[in-house]
């Protein structure tokens, strides 16, 4: 969150799909891991981005 009186911040939200169940996935991935176990299992997907600022 951005601090009062400082310029809104974007913010991005990206939501995918895979074919992976829960137990898939190794826990404590980092984005770069995630994006790897991710690679040939995306169905889906899509990104928003939001603005905030007071």
């Amino acid at each position: 969150m951005p601090a009062l009186g400082d310029v809104p911040h974007h913010y991005l939200l990206t939501v995918t799909a895979t074919d992976l169940g829960p137990g898939d996935r190794l826990p404590g991935l980092d984005l770069r891991s995630l994006e790897t176990c991710l690679a040939g299992h995306t169905l889906s997907g899509s990104t928003i981005v939001g603005r905030y600022g007071h």
